[in-house]
């Protein structure tokens, strides 16, 4: 049954072809873009060794209308479009076991005019050619060549989900300037999951008795459970039998195996249950798409997370601006399932799509001016953290919506009424005006603001920067903090109300030699819903980058004293000095030096799988302490066989953070999970006295970190994760 779902599928996108594209000698209508281009796909990465690739293409029997690059490094890769050349070096970005699962992975799209499957594409690269036909191409899906331990392959790239429809091939009429439409969050419906279900079924019952009735129902992703097996999108065709509104789709991550593959070559098999979900549903078969309403433009971008999704669509980033552009003159609306700005909570961070991902969109997103609102959903955020996390951002309001269930994840803090959120939100739409409102199940409504307060990403610039593209000095710039956090790069961390359980502030009361000193503290979310969905918290942090030169021995230098009045021992709660090395955008070291209990994931949840090398600093409370850290001899002392000299560093970063388990289990509910520390005198010495000394605290030499006093567990909701289950098997 599943198979015959699969073939269908994709014979449907693959052999499908649209009418209106032109001709092309002996190449099939399918091979044909909207523009009537022909577009190939170059991927560069490795097979294990990092190596600067250099390509240039030449194309014989057609013609480059353009060239384009995806998810280059700046500073490490480079493209020149007018030679059709580039240079890319394929980084291993994590320098783990398995570079095949981190790989940097670099892309270049060539649109190609006038070609036919006997035209001939050459690519130079380092010395070697990868040669062929668009027709050997189309027949053989994908072609590959190694190269020095890397590799580039080529294949095909299409279309056919992706365009422009008329509102009315979903039933959607013709409304006039002035209507309503409805956005559902996070439905979550499937077989086995009634929870869910009724909450869905409840919803569509009050969409239904709107007056006036909206013009169409979006559900803005995740509208099954699981990982959109059949029999969970049966349940949703059947919910949605009961709309009567037209009822539209939006993919999220919830509606495809979570280790989903798109090749080789244009893969669309692991879509296939929602593409005949969503054919059953409103007749369409598309990821990307687009349509007008009224006076407005309106958008619905596809948010799968799958690993490597984006490095195999590039071309939707290409649509997604002609289509803005073609419509710069309307009011747009932009629907998408992970938000694209931050929210301050855990996992939210790490679980949501690439720095590269987010900054190609929102760069696309801004640049005509006529992107007016953009809704997400994915968090299952309440309706009070949803209004204080809204942001404006160069002309556009950006809205992290409520799920259409509760518990919601928490936000450590009440909800607006004193109850959970659940409901859905209706937009209405005068002439070129947007009135959002968000309405709950027992029917009370409550309004959006019309501006919300402007997200600044150079307050922020670990959401659309990595650490390792921060700007590094010779040494740490503010490292007693005078002049308040300046220097100091920092993640947007949400805030209560009231008592906040994260705090991060110069504090002039208690320091260590001058003025102020940073103070970190960190602890439970008080607020407690049963049920809710409690994530590790691991946000609270700051960090700064130093160059490092060839033969360089970095020792970090700190002063910390742990504020007794917020500190258990063995709680699990902790604060952390990481020190991180770095060879341009490869990460190649990583030591954590652990005050109170260490966390195995210091990236926090859904943070890529990196083993890092644990020390503990803890010393008694209420004292000042200091640190020293010899980098280079406790990477070698740890690494046994390997020079530090050796990983080639051009960067170091160090991260001040505190971490907390923020569970209410059985086990865990009655302990307070708080820590608070003062930090102070951050430095990085290269001083050959100091090089020569071993790590300590107050001259007492620093050990590794008993696996005991590192928290291993990970926990969503209560429930433990596969990997702790097995560990104590």
């Amino acid at each position: 049954m599943i198979q015959g779902r699969v073939l269908g599928v994709v014979i449907f996108l693959v052999v499908g072809c649209a009418v209106s594209r032109p001709a092309g000698g002996d190449l099939p209508q399918r091979v044909y873009s909207d523009e009537g281009l022909v577009l190939v796909r170059f991927e560069m990465g490795t097979r294990g060794k990092e190596v600067d690739i250099s390509a240039e293409l030449t194309v014989a029997g057609g013609r480059v209308e353009r060239l384009t690059s995806y998810f280059f490094e700046q500073g490490e890769d480079e493209f020149w479009p007018e030679r059709q050349a580039w240079k890319c070096r394929t980084t291993i970005r994590f320098n783990q076991s398995s570079p095949m699962d981190q790989q940097d992975v670099d892309v270049v799209v060539a649109w190609l005019d006038e070609a036919t499957g006997q035209s001939r594409i050459e690519v130079g690269v380092n010395g070697e050619e990868l040669s062929f036909s668009i027709g050997l191409l189309l027949e053989k899906t994908e072609l590959v060549k190694s190269v020095e331990g890397a590799y580039i392959r080529a294949n095909l790239l299409y279309d056919d989900e992706v365009g422009e429809i008329e509102p009315a091939e979903v039933g959607v009429k013709d409304v006039g300037d002035d209507f309503d439409f409805v956005i559902f969050c996070d439905t979550h419906t499937g077989k086995g999951h009634e929870f869910f279900n009724d909450f869905a079924r409840k919803n569509i019952e009050q969409v239904n008795a709107l007056e006036p009735r909206p013009a169409f129902l979006i559900i803005n992703g995740d509208s099954v459970t699981g990982q959109g097996e059949p029999e969970h999108f049966e349940v949703l065709e059947s919910l949605l039998e009961k709309s009567k509104v037209p009822v539209l789709l939006e993919l999220g991550n919830h509606e495809s195996r979570y280790k989903s593959v798109f090749g080789p070559g244009y893969n669309m098999a692991a879509l296939a249950n929602y593409f005949e979900a969503q054919k059953k549903i409103n007749g369409l078969d598309k990821l990307l798409y687009s349509f007008d309403l009224g006076r407005w433009h309106f958008v619905v971008w596809p948010d799968p997370l799958r690993r490597h999704f984006w490095e195999r669509h590039p071309h939707y980033f290409d649509w997604l601006e002609k289509d803005l552009a073609a419509n710069k003159d309307r009011p747009t609306i932009f629907f998408q399932h992970i938000h694209s700005l931050p929210l301050g909570i855990n996992p939210m961070t790490n679980y949501v799509n690439d720095t590269q991902v987010r900054r190609m969109l929102l760069n696309v997103l801004t640049k005509f001016g006529n992107v007016k609102y953009v809704f997400s959903g994915h968090t299952h955020i309440t309706l009070k953290a949803s209004m204080k996390t809204a942001r404006e951002y160069k002309g556009i309001q950006f809205i992290n919506l409520p799920p259409t269930f509760f518990p919601m994840r928490n936000f450590g803090e009440p909800d607006l009424g004193g109850k959970s959120s659940a409901g859905f939100t209706i937009v209405s739409i005068r002439d070129s005006k947007a009135i959002v409102n968000y309405r709950m199940l027992d029917d009370d409504l409550y309004g959006y603001p019309e501006r919300f307060a402007q997200f600044d990403p150079r307050q922020w610039p670990l959401w659309l920067s990595d650490e390792c593209e921060q700007g590094a000095e010779d040494g740490i710039v503010n490292g007693g903090f005078e002049e308040g956090l300046a220097g100091w790069a920092r993640r947007f961390v949400y805030m209560e109300d009231k008592d906040p359980s994260n705090i991060r502030r110069a504090d002039s009361e208690t320091k260590h030699s001058g003025e102020n000193s940073l103070y970190l503290f960190c602890r439970k979310r008080g607020y407690y819903v049963p049920g809710d969905n409690r994530m590790t918290q691991t946000l609270n942090t700051l960090c700064q980058a130093v160059k490092l030169k060839e033969g360089a021995a970095p020792v970090v230098k700190a002063s910390y004293l742990l504020d007794g009045d917020n500190y258990t021992e063995g709680d699990q709660s902790g604060a952390c000095i990481r020190v991180e090395g770095y060879k341009g955008s490869s990460r190649r070291m990583r030591l954590c030096y652990w005050i109170g209990t260490g966390y195995f994931k210091p990236r926090g949840l859904w943070s890529p799988w990196e083993e890092y090398l644990h020390y503990d600093i803890t010393a008694s409370p209420d004292k000042w302490h200091k640190v020293m850290l010899n980098v280079e001899k406790d990477y070698e002392a740890a690494v046994k066989g390997k020079k530090f000299d050796e990983l080639g560093l051009d960067k170091l970063t160090v991260t001040l953070g505190v971490w907390n388990l923020n569970q209410h289990t059985e086990e865990d509910k009655d302990k307070p999970m708080r820590i608070g520390v003062y930090f102070d005198d951050i430095e990085v010495s290269f001083e050959a006295g100091d090089t020569d000394t071993v790590s300590a605290v107050d001259g007492q030499a620093v050990e590794a970190k008993r696996k005991d006093e590192i928290e291993s567990r990970w926990l969503m909701g209560g429930m433990s994760s596969e990997r702790e289950r097995k560990s104590k098997k």
